[in-house]
């Protein structure tokens, strides 16, 4: 797992919640805290037996890099790599604004 696993994900102000509902995601969070580094094993373990490639940061940016340019990245090394790249992109700002073609509609041209 990358070491900034963490940043790449947005926090977002909690949801004013019912005391019921306040206890029920403690319990879950609770619950969640004592998997989860068994979870993580689990799930690199299996991945590691299914030669499963792991991201690759700089291949992510390569293609990333094209996707940018509306090309796709030829030679990828995995769909690991691509899936992140897109996901890279779609949080991009004002991507393609200036391309009317597809300015707006970044969702249904990353797809």
């Amino acid at each position: 797992m990358p070491k900034d696993y963490h940043a790449l994900f947005e926090d977002h102000a909690l949801p004013v919640l019912t005391a019921a509902d306040r206890y029920r995601l403690d319990l879950a969070d609770t619950a969640l805290s004592k998997v989860m580094d068994a979870l993580i094993q689990i799930s690199d373990d299996v991945i590691t037996a299914a030669k499963i490639p792991k991201p690759d940061p700089d291949e992510s940016e390569r293609i990333k890099a094209r996707l940018l340019k509306l090309v796709p990245a030829e030679s990828a090394k995995s769909v690991v790599d691509i899936l992140n790249a897109a996901w890279l992109t779609s949080e991009t700002q004002e991507l393609w604004n200036n391309i009317q073609t597809v300015s707006g509609r970044k969702d249904s041209v990353l797809q």
